[in-house]
């Protein structure tokens, strides 16, 4: 890790890894009204729109697909109430998925260089936008909680392919 961290500091960026995330799934079936209330008395905030990201309480909620939204808190806590305020219902369920998931942020003025050097042709996310993308050659899930910031989230097995390819990358940018 100290290799990595000198290199983002030589680049002009900042790294951070959190190996466990706390992060559920709301899936949605049919209308899935019940669930988006569900969400809504919990977190004040109703479900993302497409490509957006929502921050709610302790919550980032990321919208992911047309029937699912993706909830990150940073204590394992909330996602436990979100799990029982959703519980499993005819039009939809919430899912624990902390453990599966790795989450890589990266912050600084050439963010947009380096996700495009991992593979990001398309850029960046964004302030406020969720998308999922392929870096390094896997698939991450990325969104933007404020400028110049950058969560890829990953299954957890690929964390330390992705943490090697941005690795070596950085020798590029210093």
């Amino acid at each position: 890790m100290d290799e990595l961290e000198q290199g983002a500091r030589a680049a002009g960026l900042e790294i951070t890894v959190r190996e466990y995330v706390p992060v559920a799934t709301v899936r949605r079936f049919g209308s899935g009204a019940a669930v988006e209330a569900a969400v809504r008395d919990l977190t004040g905030q109703g479900l993302p729109a497409p490509g957006r990201l929502l921050a709610a309480g302790p919550y980032w909620l990321a919208w992911r697909s047309p029937t699912e939204t993706l909830c990150v808190a940073q204590e394992a806590e909330a996602i436990s109430r979100l799990v029982v305020a959703v519980g499993e219902r005819e039009d939809g369920v919430a899912l624990d998925l902390t453990g599966a998931l790795s989450a890589i942020e990266v912050s600084g003025a050439r963010l947009d260089e380096l996700a495009c050097r991992l593979g990001g042709a398309q850029g960046s996310p964004g302030p406020g936008e969720a998308r999922r993308t392929r870096l390094a050659d896997i698939a991450v899930f990325a969104f933007c909680p404020r400028p110049q910031s950058l969560q890829l989230l990953t299954e957890r097995p690929l964390a330390s392919h992705l943490l090697g390819w941005i690795r070596e990358t950085l020798l590029d940018l210093s």
